[in-house]
């Protein structure tokens, strides 16, 4: 009985932190192991069929702060480049950050809208996943940012590949 207790208090402590900047790796692999995600964010039910909860009460994200770099968008793309302010060839095959941008609008990126390939350098408030995970389209990046106000956007080229 005393290891229930001190499961749920572990788990009680581990969630807690949850509102904490740093992450170690054991804390990272205790919140992203299957079961946990399973439990957390699934509610227990590997089918999918109770839904699975938002993100951000899923998985820790920092506290907002303002972000730049370029984003890039194609077909089932969202990609975030933090810091870059051109376009390089290396960025077509680097899936490390999603860029989520919820509700968020700029004409100089649209998706979805048969314009093909597009990049902006932009600037906003935001927050990143604090641990390694499968976000993205079909889990394929290993990291995220939330764009929660966007302060500016700059259309740049991308030349023809």
């Amino acid at each position: 009985m005393n290891h229930i207790k001190y499961s749920v208090l572990f788990t009680a402590i581990l969630l807690g932190s949850c509102r904490d900047e740093s992450r170690t790796a054991e804390q990272c692999a205790a919140l992203t192991n299957e079961k946990a995600f399973v439990d957390r964010c699934m509610g227990g039910d590997r089918s999918g069929s109770k839904g699975v909860i938002e993100e951000t009460r899923c998985f820790p994200f920092s506290s907002p702060m303002k972000m730049s770099g370029l984003w890039l968008t194609a077909f089932e793309r969202s990609k975030f480049f933090p810091g870059a302010v051109k376009f390089a060839d290396s960025m077509w095959i680097d899936e490390s950050t999603w860029i989520e941008r919820s509700s968020v609008y700029t004409s100089d990126v649209k998706t979805g809208d048969g314009s093909g390939p597009q990049a902006a350098v932009v600037e906003f408030i935001g927050r990143r996943s604090l641990c390694l995970f499968y976000y993205g389209h079909l889990g394929s990046y290993t990291n995220e940012v939330i764009i929660d106000r966007l302060i500016s956007s700059r259309k740049v080229p991308i030349p023809p590949r």
